[in-house]
């Protein structure tokens, strides 16, 4: 959680905070590597888009809060 929270306190705008081409990226890369594990592409593609996606939505959460009012947030 760190690592969202730090990249959502450095990106200078709200919309380069999903960065679709890395999505891809990601994803095709974990479908790549369940192939060769003989593991359900499909599957391992699912359950990674759902924890990049609500990575990308708590991202979202922080980019919002440390600047609502000007200032960082507390929580």
């Amino acid at each position: 959680m760190r690592y969202i929270e730090a990249a959502a306190r450095i990106k200078p705008s709200r919309d380069v905070v999903r960065d679709q081409w890395r999505v891809d990226d990601v994803i095709s890369k974990v479908k790549a590597t369940a192939k060769k594990a003989n593991f359900p592409q499909d599957l391992a593609g699912e359950v990674y888009a759902t924890l990049v996606e609500g990575s990308i939505q708590h991202e979202f959460k922080r980019w919002d809060a440390t600047r609502e009012n000007g200032k960082a947030a507390d929580n």
